[in-house]
């Protein structure tokens, strides 16, 4: 018999959800078009690169509801977004990642607040995938305090930066751990 396990995040908060404990940080950030889905992955930073965490499962996990996504996440965390996939693909489908230098969006998780990270837009291109960002944080604060009532306190924007990645450019393995249960007979 062989079981198959997956890894997820249950970091990101559902309409409606109770306002999250007082150690963590709601991020909020604008994703089009809706079916793609965003990795954001704990790191370092050293000699002026993210550097991925090579154990560590993704801190943020999922698409947008109408537009955002919110999550919430363990403050003073150094955190890249640094895989982007298009859910229409399916599951196994190839996962953009920013490797060799190119740069990836990066924050600091700041301590129990509420922040803003912007707004991206998609856009792919062959191998590659365009990426526009804006600002409109006031629309973010309009959605959030339609959906999350819970989630209170001034909606801030976030102090991101565009950081080069270390990674290579290779394509990402997809492990799925086999347990064999039982004993030989």
């Amino acid at each position: 018999m062989a079981l198959l396990t997956a890894c997820g995040t249950s970091a990101v908060l559902q309409a409606g959800a109770e306002a999250p404990a007082a150690d963590e940080t709601v991020v909020v950030l604008g994703i089009k078009p809706a079916h793609y889905k965003v990795l954001f992955f704990p790191g370092s930073e050293e000699q002026g690169r993210f550097v991925k965490s090579s154990w560590s499962n993704a801190v943020i996990n999922g698409t947008p509801t109408d537009g955002y996504l919110v999550a919430k996440v363990k403050p003073e965390q150094l955190i890249g977004l640094t895989m982007i996939a298009d859910t229409r693909a399916g599951a196994f489908a190839k996962p953009y990642a920013p490797c060799n230098g190119a740069k990836a969006l990066v924050l600091k998780v700041p301590q129990a607040s509420v922040v803003y990270l912007g707004d991206i837009e998609y856009t792919p291109s062959g191998a590659q995938i365009g990426v526009q960002y804006r600002d409109d944080i006031a629309a973010a604060t309009r959605y959030l305090r339609t959906h999350y009532p819970n989630v209170t306190g001034e909606v801030r924007r976030a102090e991101t930066r565009a950081m080069p990645v270390s990674s290579a450019c290779v394509s990402p393995a997809i492990y799925v751990p086999i347990y064999i249960l039982g004993g030989r007979r």
